[in-house]
């Protein structure tokens, strides 16, 4: 919990709002459920709106993730302000050099700052695109890939567990 706001408002004398998050993790309880399932849920309600979830699940046969982050309008509507998923953990994946050195196991994509692009006023759009890739090279050196790419950055990401 990081806040949780009394105060006057304008006119209006009370409760405010609130700001937390919080992480969820569940046990595999029956077999045909996901050995792993955990996530992070935030709210804040300060000032509008905004919601999100994070999260992971992992079966015997495949991994996925997943995220959604929702924020209000100045109407109160809700905008979608960042959508991600990604699945992987294929074997043995698909062949990309048809010699057997490279394969693609998993991916993904999706947005982030779409809010701040819609109503922003400063400058470049700040929409963000989202890209996953997971990889084996040689069937021996197993990683992951990750690019944000927008107008004002460009990142990218090599993860080797």
């Amino acid at each position: 919990m990081h806040d949780i706001l009394y105060g006057q408002n304008g006119k209006k004398t009370g409760y405010i709002g609130i700001n937390l998050e919080t992480g969820i993790t569940l046990p595999q309880i029956v077999a045909f459920l996901p050995k792993k399932l955990s996530g992070t849920l935030s709210v804040n309600t300060i000032g509008g709106y905004e919601v999100g979830v994070e999260g992971e699940a992992e079966t015997a046969k495949f991994e996925m993730a997943f995220a959604l982050v929702v924020k209000s309008n100045p109407s109160g509507a809700p905008i979608p302000d960042k959508l991600f998923f990604s699945i992987g953990g294929f074997k043995p994946g698909v062949n990309i050099d048809g010699v057997g050195i490279f394969w693609v196991t998993g991916g993904g994509g999706g947005f982030d700052n779409l809010y701040d692009t819609i109503y922003g006023t400063d400058g470049l759009p700040p929409i963000t695109l989202l890209l996953n890739i997971q990889f084996d090279i040689f069937k021996i050196m197993t990683g992951t890939s990750d690019l944000e790419l927008s107008l004002r950055s460009l990142g990218i990401e090599l993860i080797s567990p």
